[in-house]
């Protein structure tokens, strides 16, 4: 059985989950719920996902609510992204083929912003098909 730890949000911790032999961690913030003012899951995913490269597995739970976010995270270093919360609106809206159905858009999503993006495969996306917006108002890259 493998051991993940989640709830990860730094670097810090990305390292100590190496050092005590966890197979993966899971970038979450619990939905901001346990402490005012947390990272969005994004922007802690961006500090540590350099850190678990090639060492340990990274995924994002949070934060995930179309295919572009999916293409955001896998670009970012994630291997596995959850969707819980879709599923979850699918099934509030029609039981199981709502979750079909928010799935396969979903997915939709995920291939369009590829397409868009020049990536053929999950492997051509890298953190060079993104920008973010400084503070100082200009588009520039990661």
């Amino acid at each position: 059985m493998q051991i993940w730890l989640k709830g990860v949000t730094s670097p810090a911790d990305v390292e100590m989950a190496i050092r005590h032999g966890v197979d993966g961690v899971i970038v979450s913030n619990h939905g901001g719920r346990q402490l005012d003012g947390m990272p969005a899951t994004i922007d802690a995913l961006q500090e540590c996902a350099p850190v678990a490269r090639g060492r340990i597995q990274i995924a994002v739970d949070g934060g995930i609510r179309r295919g572009s976010d999916i293409f955001k995270a896998l670009a970012l270093g994630a291997q596995h992204c959850f969707v819980g919360r879709i599923v979850i609106w699918g099934l509030a809206y029609k039981g199981q083929e709502g979750v079909e159905l928010a799935v396969k858009i979903l997915l939709d999503e995920f291939r369009a912003t590829m397409a868009l993006a020049g990536c053929r495969k999950i492997s051509d996306m890298t953190r060079d098909h993104l920008s973010v917006l400084g503070q100082n108002g200009l588009l520039s890259k990661l």
